[in-house]
């Protein structure tokens, strides 16, 4: 418990002691509530620099308390510099608005390439690559550290290729300092980017998890310590390509207005977590990857909820009492994987994958989204809160393989997400807006589940062609698939 007391005595928490507390999931973050359980100011710390939130209006003994108790240093409100970050807030009717986050100033000023040395004697490793020199080596390690700061802090378009900077930084070859040169070059490139936060109602707050995973394109351990011996013997005459048997994963976590997640076009939202990392076990397929990537990123949405509830909510969250959560904060999952999709949505039971191990991993997602619904019966078919999207919608595709992040960006920058499911990415086609198709087939396509609507609205459409809908036609069409609802088939 943070040594602060404070009794106000004007305002809505007249008459009442403001404590903060240490919050269970993070020692460095402390929450104050007053007796209804409505936050009255938040405290960050980091080792001696301090993220104060309060609003001086309702509370102002705690405000005046806070700058009696920590009377070091200069108190600065709305725009300062914290840690490294441009912090701007922008201001709406008396309201926070956004609060806009900036790191130009350093990368601009302490983000700085590798010096090569040219025409220096170098020796190769059993790849046939040349190390990097010493002092390569420790101006290599610098940078890379700058690009970890930054990403972690502002900057996930850059998680991937920083990732990749981080697992060669121990004994790196000159390809991986040239790399290095190229990721910093990318971050100076868009160095005026602005992670931007915006004002959510608390009531329609809701998270978007984003998870995705690409097989087999980044190295382990056993192949990086390979990679970092130099022969000795004789050289190898050509480059070798280096064996790639680890994959590597990532997933974004948005807060947004869940009445724009159910239109599929969400406008205002915040990213507020992110991660991308190499998966430490060698899966077998692309399946295999992006299971555990959904597992992960689902997990780190249920871990994120609780902080942020536990914050806002105070000794009301009982953490246990999933029901209770869900419906405070809903979480909804996003994958491009259809092959998960489908799974996740199959009715009836588990049905194992080749790789058995797997299906460990399988049973716990399926357990994980059916309890966000509060299903019963985890054999039955319902509302499941996982979307697909097509690839070009993945948001969290930049975090597995190295491309530019610029969808990402423009995401968090201007708030729009498209999550709606369909190959398209757009809105699914309701066909009671299509005046040639029956009003009975109608019925029967929409009494289907999601993943199964595309089929029959195919079958719709091939049938339509041949004219006027018969009675024989609509029978023809459940026909074709009832059998896919019974069974669970793709």
């Amino acid at each position: 418990m943070l040594e602060l007391r404070e009794t106000e005595e004007v305002g809505p928490c007249k008459g009442q002691e403001l404590v903060f507390r240490q919050s269970v999931f993070d020692p460095a973050l402390f929450v104050c509530a007053d007796a209804d359980n409505t936050v009255r100011g938040l405290i960050a710390v980091h080792v001696d620099d301090l993220l104060i939130g309060v609003r001086e209006e309702d509370t102002p003994g705690l405000a005046k308390a806070l700058q009696d108790l920590f009377p070091y240093g200069t108190l600065e409100k709305g725009s300062f510099e914290y840690c490294g970050k441009q912090i701007d807030t922008v201001m709406d009717q008396g309201h926070v608005a956004e609060i806009r986050v900036s790191q130009q100033s350093f990368v601009e000023g302490r983000l700085d390439p590798v010096d090569i040395s040219k025409g220096e004697s170098r020796q190769k490793n059993i790849y046939g690559e040349e190390l990097a020199t010493a002092s390569e080596k420790h101006d290599n390690r610098s940078a890379v550290g700058g690009l970890g700061w930054l990403t972690a802090q502002s900057r996930p378009d850059l998680a991937f290729p920083t990732s990749e900077c981080q697992r060669h930084q121990d004994n790196p070859t000159l390809e991986d300092v040239k790399f290095t040169n190229k990721t910093v070059k990318a971050a100076k490139a868009t160095a005026d980017f602005e992670h931007v936060i915006r004002r959510i109602p608390l009531s329609k707050l809701s998270c978007i998890a984003y998870h995705d995973a690409a097989w087999a394109n980044v190295e382990g351990d056993l192949e990086l310590a390979e990679g970092a011996k130099p022969v000795t013997e004789q050289e190898p005459d050509v480059k070798l390509a280096r064996p790639k048997f680890h994959s590597q994963a990532g997933y974004l976590l948005f807060f947004a207005d869940r009445d724009e997640i159910a239109s599929g076009e969400v406008r205002t939202s915040s990213l507020v977590d992110w991660r991308s990392h190499t998966v430490r076990r060698i899966v077998h397929s692309t399946f295999a990857g992006e299971v555990m990537a959904a597992c992960e990123g689902l997990g780190a949405a249920l871990y994120c909820r609780a902080v942020t509830l536990k914050c806002l909510c105070g000794k009301d969250v009982v953490l246990q009492e999933a029901p209770e959560l869900r419906k405070m904060l809903p979480i909804i999952g996003v994958t491009d994987c259809k092959s998960v999709y489908d799974t996740v949505h199959r009715d009836g039971v588990l049905k194992l994958p080749t790789e058995k191990r797997l299906g460990l991993d399988v049973a716990a997602l399926k357990d994980m989204i059916h309890k966000e619904i509060a299903q019963k019966d985890p054999t039955a078919l319902h509302a499941v809160p996982l979307r697909w999207v097509p690839t070009e919608h993945m948001l969290a595709d930049c975090l597995t393989k190295s491309m530019d992040g610029i969808d990402l960006r423009t995401a968090i920058s201007t708030g729009c997400l498209r999550i709606a499911e369909g190959e398209t990415g757009v809105r699914p086609v309701n066909c009671h807006e299509d005046q040639s198709s029956p009003p009975a087939m109608c019925a029967v396509v929409d009494s289907l589940p999601s993943y199964l609507k595309h089929v029959a609205e195919m079958i719709l459409d091939r049938h339509s062609k041949g004219g006027p809908c018969s009675k024989e036609r609509e029978v023809s069409v459940k026909a074709e698939v009832s059998p896919s609802v019974e069974h669970g088939a793709e």
